[in-house]
């Protein structure tokens, strides 16, 4: 046998330590790298999550407020409702022609556009005649409708302007 010349054993030795050293350190640069990028999902879930419970806290405060602005409106449209006898005659206040060119606008009208009834079904009308009494409380009825929807509207718009 050849004796190995101790040049070479001293090459291979390196070359082996050098691949050992290398494995070594590019494990822990690969660990290093997954643990940072661990991080930055962490935090960037987490920043998600906080976002989400934001949201959640604004629908939470809108709904509680359209839920008040509502009942506020009930309350309103009651105590109104009340008062309708005592300041109106009962005397008649549209004739049956007025009341059929309501109806004929409630007919025409799209369907997503119509009140939920005519103007002398929500008018209580009787004998085709409307009195005062009835009137207001048709106007009432809409003035409710209306300020129901604007709470709805207002909370949507709200909704859309949150930071």
């Amino acid at each position: 046998m050849t004796p190995i010349p101790t040049v070479f054993i001293t090459a291979i030795a390196t070359a082996l330590l050098a691949a050992g050293g290398y494995a070594v350190g590019h494990k822990q640069g690969a660990t290093a790298c997954a643990a940072d990028w661990q991080a930055r999902e962490l935090a960037s879930t987490q920043a998600w999550q906080q976002a989400q419970q934001r949201q959640q806290a604004h629908a939470d405060e809108l709904q509680r407020q359209l839920a008040q602005a509502q009942t506020n409106t009930r309350i309103r449209y009651k105590e109104i409702l009340r008062e309708i006898p005592a300041t109106t005659s009962g005397r008649p206040c549209l004739s049956a022609d007025a009341l059929g060119v309501l109806d004929r606008f409630q007919s025409g009208a799209a369907p997503s556009l119509r009140l939920s009834a005519t103007a002398s079904e929500s008018a209580g009308a009787t004998d085709a005649v409307a009195s005062d009494t009835q009137i207001a409380q048709w106007a009432l009825d809409a003035i409710d409708q209306h300020e129901r929807e604007r709470a709805r509207c207002n909370a949507l718009i709200e909704w859309h302007r949150q930071p």
